[in-house]
């Protein structure tokens, strides 16, 4: 049920900024399974932050919880890799999991069957597109205006603002229905990630603001992610997470062309 100009209130142990408003004619977030921080070191006022989860620091901490504290203790099954409580594993072209079928077990990046090309999140079940460092369709490099042909409100956004692979199809939309007409990893229901689910592959215990070993090719540090997620406050805005610093900001859909990365459900 879509919700009116509401306030979306998401358990987290980051909280999402108080002031998330949908439009009318759009549905909440649905709920998901959320990742921990992967802040997995404590700080005090005169020793400023530290590597590791010190008992000498003040208690209570975001490293003393969740994934990330039972990773650190060795006690969180993990089926992948992944910093602290992320639990990540490789998907080859052929929509096989490392170690399955003919992927390998540790496939390298490329676009052979059974090269890697997803990444699977082992607890929130979502499959995430990786970026490239070449010039093909799912290069780090490109750019996109936020745009939805279908958004109520009168305000679908940039047609095709940014720079990319297909000249004229450079905005979400249309990279979305490019990366489901090419079928990677074998599917072809690839969208754009929630505010909340792109925030969920952000850790924050990283400068990268992101696990580089499982999400190779990302843009430089400081650029900005697209999420799906309109922003009601300003109807020509939308949702962004700041690769490098993990921030969410609300930018213009047609003024702003910034990076994609497409997230598909459940594995």
């Amino acid at each position: 049920m879509a919700l009116s100009l509401g306030v979306a209130v998401v358990a987290s142990s980051t909280a999402l900024a108080d002031d998330i408003i949908f439009q009318d004619g759009f549905d909440p977030p649905k709920v998901v399974k959320l990742n921990d921080t992967g802040i997995v070191g404590s700080a005090d006022a005169g020793g400023g932050y530290g590597a590791i989860c010190n008992p000498a620091d003040p208690a209570g901490q975001d490293c003393d919880h969740g994934r990330d504290a039972l990773a650190a203790a060795g006690q969180l099954p993990k089926i992948g890799g992944g910093n602290g409580g992320f639990d990540f594993t490789r998907v080859c072209n052929s929509g096989e999991k490392a170690g399955e079928g003919t992927c390998p077990a540790n496939p390298v990046q490329g676009t052979g069957p059974d090269d890697w090309a997803c990444t699977l999140d082992n607890y929130t079940g979502l499959l995430w597109e990786l970026k490239t460092s070449g010039a093909d369709l799912h290069s780090g490099q490109w750019t996109y205006t936020w745009y939805d042909s279908s958004a109520p409100g009168g305000a679908p956004g940039g047609d095709s603002g940014g720079t990319c692979f297909t000249a004229g199809r450079c905005d979400t939309e249309k990279f979305a229905q490019d990366v489901n007409v090419a079928g990677l990893c074998g599917f072809h229901d690839w969208r754009m990630p929630s505010v909340v689910e792109l925030q969920g592959i952000t850790d924050y215990g990283s400068a990268a603001r992101i696990d580089v070993a499982d999400f190779p090719s990302s843009p430089a540090d400081y650029h900005f992610f697209w999420t799906a997620t309109p922003y009601g406050k300003y109807g020509s805005n939308a949702y962004a997470i700041l690769l490098g610093d993990g921030q969410i900001r609300s930018l213009s859909r047609s003024g702003d062309a910034l990076a994609v990365r497409l997230v598909r459900d459940g594995q």
